[in-house]
């Protein structure tokens, strides 16, 4: 039976949300191993968005009978989802889970209960699901199956709900940790974790919401696919927001040395820090960064992140963070900042009419907020009384030589 137009788009959403899925794991995998630790649950996170496309995809393509022979597996899948995300805010914020795994034992209860639904409805309507029939399952024709789809949906929701509770709770907590910080790092992450979390607020209202006016409505047909459309655009914000993240969200995982502190002070001129990028290739970095502070379409890019940097640069992420480090006096997200402050005020002396948060977007930050902390966190004020100070106080050449040295004089190493 061929499908119909809407069939058709939602088949396509289906197929859309698994590609995207895919994609979302390639970004992960591009912050390397260091990152594992926490992205761990972000991968069982994004598979199981994958999962719940596939669901519709089956149901599309392959009917009723089959679909329903899979959904014990599938349906599980959005058990997973609130774990998975709950337990990666949970260890970005440093706050490290013991046993967390014990948290997905949810999913095997939810597949027992699911079979056993997924059976009571072939044992009652196994000739109308071979046949291609529609089912209508209502409280009037079997009360009984009826009540035990409400008792499964009931514990769902409140489920859902308590991880979605605690989610918010640790994220909430994290960003207030990250607020009293006040470093320039700490508050992009701030802005970056409350990104996320308003992306599954919104994940978590749309899939209440049509679950509640499919039960008023008793309609199954549209349900599906318009949740499905939503939970594709929610995973396309996310990729964005992994993929344009201008630091490192993962903390890395604590481990205790039996290293005294004053020796290792003492030391810190020796092995291992000398080992890892030699003098040559130090100063071959050090040029070629040299030259591509000068690349516009790099240094300005919104997605720039540190393996993209360290390709340009012809280093390992490793080789080009000991250099900033050791040499520069720099963080990765230090020295792209300083880049782009250094060409936003020279856009703001050259072209004193445009909107800084036109020239903002231009040298690539993505919010007007970030860009003004950053700008005071390397001129010491706010693009407006920068402005300001070049036509009444001060010439541009004075405010570019005060830029050129604030960097080393205001800078503070984030923390951690």
């Amino acid at each position: 039976m061929p499908l119909s137009p809407f069939d058709l788009a939602a088949l396509m959403v289906a197929i859309l949300g698994i590609s995207q899925a895919g994609f979302f794991i390639l970004l992960l995998r591009q912050e390397g191993p260091s990152a594992l630790y926490a992205n761990r649950w972000l991968y069982i996170f994004i598979l199981c968005f994958a999962l719940i496309f596939l669901r519709d995809a089956v149901f599309l393509l392959f009917g009723t009978e089959i679909a329903l022979m899979t959904e014990p597996l599938l349906f599980s899948a959005y058990l997973a989802l609130g774990p998975a995300i709950f337990l990666y805010v949970r260890t970005v914020a440093g706050r490290w889970v013991s046993n967390g795994w014990w948290h997905f034992v949810s999913l095997l209860v939810g597949m027992v209960f699911s079979s056993i639904l997924t059976a009571s409805v072939f044992a009652r309507y196994g000739d109308e699901i071979s046949s291609g029939a529609p089912i209508h399952l209502t409280f009037e024709t079997d009360p009984a199956l009826s009540w035990f789809v409400v008792a499964i949906m009931t514990a769902f929701f409140v489920y859902v709900g308590t991880y979605h509770l605690m989610m918010w709770r640790a994220a909430r907590s994290f960003a207030t940790e990250l607020t009293k910080q006040g470093t320039e790092q700490s508050l992009a992450k701030r802005q970056w974790i409350g990104n996320v979390v308003r992306s599954l607020h919104l994940a978590f209202v749309v899939f209440a919401g049509i679950q509640i006016i499919q039960w008023w409505t008793e309609s199954l047909y549209w349900a599906g696919s318009v949740m499905n459309f939503v939970f594709l655009c929610i995973v396309m914000r996310l990729s964005f927001l992994v993929a344009s993240q201008p630091f490192n969200t993962i903390p890395a995982k604590v481990v205790h040395l039996s290293v005294d502190p004053l020796t290792d002070l003492a030391d810190k001129d020796h092995e291992p820090l000398r080992s890892l990028v030699d003098t040559d290739e130090s100063e071959r970095i050090r040029k070629r960064l040299d030259v591509l502070r000068t690349e516009r379409n790099l240094m300005f890019d919104p997605l720039l992140t540190m393996p993209k940097l360290a390709s340009a640069v012809g280093a390992t992420p490793n080789q080009l963070s000991f250099v900033l480090n050791r040499h520069l006096s720099q963080s990765f997200f230090e020295f792209v900042n300083t880049v782009r402050i250094e060409e936003a005020v020279r856009l703001l002396l050259a072209e004193p009419n445009r909107p800084v948060l036109d020239i903002a977007m231009a040298v690539g930050f993505n919010s007007k907020s970030t860009f003004n902390l950053a700008f005071r966190r390397v001129t010491g004020t706010t693009p407006s009384k920068y402005r300001v100070a070049a036509d009444t106080h001060t010439t541009a050449p004075e405010l570019l030589g005060m830029l050129s040295s604030a960097p080393v004089n205001n800078r503070q190493r984030p923390s951690g």
